[in-house]
């Protein structure tokens, strides 16, 4: 790869700030790599003095392996060693490393972490229908108060109540100094404080660090922002690579502001654009920029295609989600009889609820698959666990377990303190209740339902579940209590409903389950065959490249999502749509279904802008 003139201006800008706008496939990496060479070779800079920092391990892995790798094609005597690649909580983690001494045994582990958040929430007594989920989007805030630099009594939580949510952050906190342990979080906050109260210390790394470079700068948090900048003043050899169209963070802490400002806080900061695009054709290149046009809050851009090969770009609307799932697996079908290597397909979506349907039919016809996500079991989902709970109890499996799942959903007043045994009689319940004419009324009408119940099908069973138990009532209930979307639940029993359809008993649809849930398992342990197609979700995607890509489920509510409600959320969700276009370098196929589980779709608002 060579040189072109913006990449050649970014490479060899002299001292003081510079940011580069460096759009997909760019060769962001091939500048940077290029930039530290021209440094050492050009400006005498020790290599010791470069520090380039990137957002996750492998970047750094990679990154550095790249700069080797052009090293060793130059012919001369030059010294490159000890130029110092890290993630920002490596470096961050070095630096307190060499003031208090720290090592790895210090550093607490995500499960050891998730596992005392989760006792301190059980404590509480908290009511969740999902306690993994809900403990990691309280790990998720406790992230977002240590990016932000927000004091936590000035916090307010979405997850729960204010004076819990403090509670655990403070016990959470306290557990970690009296173990002498550190998270991820930690390293950036005792960080930013160890730099700003020891002048001294910080001059050290001033005198060793002279020349910073960040790549995905768009992706950077204020506390980041805030520790890069003490350790680039007062030279300010602050060199920022970054794409303020790929930001699509904003739930971990990023901030796309800080690329945005950057000019503001440094004004001397020369900004330099990568124009060229390398990877996407002409037809991808153009409906993608006719896309990202639309969002006010970026830098204008003009994006030249270098691929001149043929492209193809289709949006294609089917009946339903099964048609959908059935084009795409005939699709996959065909290139395997072809002799297309299969990891040219990535098949991307924008949360991990969409594909299981996907997931279904690429059992069911032997295509091998790679998520690049934590796979979805929606058998393990609270909803799934409720519906099997009611099924296992009409059939005799009357374990207190499955009856505490169902015997309030929807309410029926019946309180946990009187299930006591482990096996549930619901004769006893009303005969020693038998004094409460609405407990008698309750327990007679579930033993009527349950009667019925055990004799139907699977889909049959999960919609007598729902319309004359009455568990929609309750998922509505639930919905507005935790503040959560009615609709993306009913999506969820729908979609279990709609996968029962094929087994005629509950023996048979238990088996699939089992099934299913192992074949889940297999796939975690990577045993899969040489090739295979790559799913993933828009985010998990960033960074990567195929030769074709597949976005599916292209409907209002899903992309964009339907939490997004202002315009800074759907400017994001913009930008993540963005990204799933720009991976594909000649085919993007981009799906709708005009049903999802009997309901009409609405196309989302995306497709639109793209076509106009």
């Amino acid at each position: 790869m060579k040189l072109t003139d913006s990449r050649e201006e970014a490479v060899c800008h002299g001292a003081g700030p510079c940011v580069v706008i460096a759009g997909p496939g760019s060769g962001k990496t091939y500048t940077i790599t290029s930039r530290i060479k021209y440094l050492i070779e050009k400006m005498n800079v020790k290599p010791g003095e470069i520090l380039t920092v990137t957002f996750n391990k492998a970047a750094a892995v990679e990154m550095e392996a790249r700069f080797k790798n052009s090293i060793n094609k130059s012919k001369n005597n030059i010294n490159y060693n000890g130029v110092r690649f890290g993630t920002f909580h490596g470096i961050f983690f070095y630096i307190l490393k060499k003031a208090y001494g720290f090592n790895a045994s210090n550093i607490i582990s995500e499960e050891e972490k998730f596992n005392k958040i989760k006792e301190y929430v059980m404590e509480e007594n908290v009511e969740t229908e999902d306690m993994n989920e809900f403990v990691s989007s309280i790990i998720n805030e406790f992230g977002i108060v240590v990016s932000d630099m927000i004091n936590i009594n000035n916090y307010y939580s979405s997850t729960c109540g204010r004076d819990v949510f403090i509670k655990i952050y403070n016990r959470y906190n306290d557990y970690l100094c009296n173990n002498n342990l550190i998270d991820f979080d930690d390293m950036m906050m005792l960080c930013y404080e160890l730099l700003t109260k020891r002048e001294d210390i910080l001059n050290m790394w001033r005198r060793i660090f002279k020349y910073i470079l960040v790549d995905e700068f768009q992706d950077i948090n204020k506390i980041q922002y805030e520790i890069i900048k003490l350790l680039a003043a007062p030279l300010n050899n602050l060199f920022v690579v970054g794409d303020d169209d790929q930001a699509i963070y904003s739930f971990r802490g990023a901030r796309p502001s800080i690329m945005l400002n950057f000019k503001e806080d440094y004004k001397d900061a020369k900004m330099i654009r990568l124009k060229e695009n390398f990877r996407c054709s002409e037809k991808i290149i153009d409906a993608s920029s006719k896309l990202i046009s639309k969002n006010k809050k970026r830098f204008p851009k003009e994006i030249e295609g270098v691929n001149k090969e043929k492209s193809f770009l289709s949006i294609m609307s089917f009946k339903d989600v099964n048609d959908e799932c059935n084009y795409i697996t005939d699709y996959i079908k065909k290139m395997k009889n072809d002799g297309i290597e299969l990891k040219s397909l990535a098949i991307l979506y924008r949360t991990n609820l969409e594909p299981r349907l996907l997931i279904s039919k690429l059992m069911e016809n032997n295509i091998s698959f790679m998520m690049k996500d934590k796979l979805p079991n929606i058998y393990e989902h609270f909803i799934a666990k409720d519906i099997i709970s009611y099924i296992k109890f009409s059939l005799g499996e009357t374990k207190r377990e499955n009856f505490l799942r169902i015997m309030n959903k929807p309410n029926r007043y019946i309180s946990r303190k009187i299930i006591n045994s482990e096996e549930i009689s619901l004769f006893k319940l009303k005969q020693d209740n038998i004094n409460k004419s609405w407990f008698v009324k309750n327990i007679d009408k579930l033993k009527y339902n349950l009667s019925i119940l055990k004799n139907l099908s699977p889909k049959e069973g999960i919609s007598y579940i729902r319309k004359v138990i009455g568990y929609d009532e309750f998922i509505e209930t639930y919905a507005i209590e935790k503040n959560i979307n009615k609709e993306e639940l009913i999506s969820v029993i729908e979609e279990i409903e709609e996968e029962s359809k094929n087994f005629k008993n509950y023996d048979e649809w238990f088996e699939h389950i089992d099934n299913y849930s192992e074949e889940l398992k297999k796939i975690k342990r990577n045993e899969l065959m040489d090739d295979y197609v790559v799913l993933g979700t828009m985010h998990s995607a960033k960074g990567l490249e195929f030769d074709k890509v597949f976005i599916i489920d292209a409907i209002e509510g899903i992309t964009p999502y339907s939490k997004a409600s202002i315009p800074e959320d759907i400017e994001e969700e913009r930008r993540l749509f963005y990204v799933a276009m720009t991976r594909a370098k000649y085919v993007l196929k981009i799906l709708y279904p005009e049903k999802r589980y009997n309901k009409n779709t609405k196309v989302s608002r995306f497709i639109n802008e793209i076509k106009c």
